[in-house]
């Protein structure tokens, strides 16, 4: 294999162990109402795949891929597939942020909120005022936070990574790391109460029954927690 052709695979999160055993864990205790068999039977058949895309990372919970921007390749030098797999593994990579995505879109537990928009000269765009208060975006984003905290990030440096440069969004940033160290701290993980299904899924890639209107507050508290995905562009 060409060094390069690494670019080319699919990944899986069988290629990356520690990752999918921390996601497997957090999203466990997420979705207490869910068996934990479905929830693995999903997690391990999200694929991981690099696309040329402005977004740091997107996710399409339909076909149940995560993708990663080439641009990745150059920030944090990737030469080879070692290289990639010890990106994905790492707190700072897309992949607990987007498969977070996955799961709250196959579960249905937020609205869909549309802050993407296209601007008069068709490009996409975020609407952040809808972005930044977006319950499946912080809840993604606390999630990113946990597991940084867990490999022993410290405050400042989670917020330096984190936070926008373009809306100087610190502020935001540290209401968020005060949520998720509780969160972390209490060993538990607040969000939707949903009933046990062995239905998995339709056609559509979601859920049989109608969870919309189960309550999405009892296991994640409701006043910092989301659910949109930038699998925009391929729907």
């Amino acid at each position: 294999m060409l060094e390069k052709d690494f670019i080319k695979e699919i990944y899986s999160f069988s290629d990356i162990p520690n990752k999918r055993k921390h996601v497997l864990e957090r999203t466990k205790k997420i979705y207490l109402g869910i068996s934990g068999d479905i929830i693995e039977k999903i997690l391990d058949s999200v694929k991981i795949i690099f696309r040329k895309q402005d977004e740091k990372g997107a996710s399409n919970h339909i076909k149940k891929i995560i993708y990663v921007t080439l641009n990745e390749i150059d920030r944090y030098n990737i030469k080879n597939r070692n290289d990639f797999i010890k990106y994905l593994e790492d707190p700072k990579s897309v992949v607990t942020h987007e498969v977070t995505h996955i799961f709250q879109n196959i579960f249905n537990v937020f609205p869909d909120v549309k802050y993407v928009y296209k601007d008069e000269n068709n490009k996409w765009q975020i609407d952040y005022t809808k972005y930044r208060t977006d319950k499946g975006e912080i809840q993604s984003r606390v999630e990113q936070i946990i597991e940084m905290l867990k490999w022993g990030f410290d405050d400042e440096e989670i917020i330096d990574f984190l936070y926008s440069r373009k809306y100087k969004d610190k502020d935001l940033w540290r209401i968020m790391l005060e949520c998720a160290g509780n969160i972390k701290k209490e060993g538990s993980s607040k969000l939707p109460g949903i009933d046990n299904n062995e239905d998995i899924t339709n056609e559509n890639g979601k859920f049989k029954n109608d969870y919309q209107n189960k309550d999405t507050g009892t296991n994640y508290d409701r006043d910092y927690l989301s659910g949109g995905s930038l699998s925009w562009k391929d729907k």
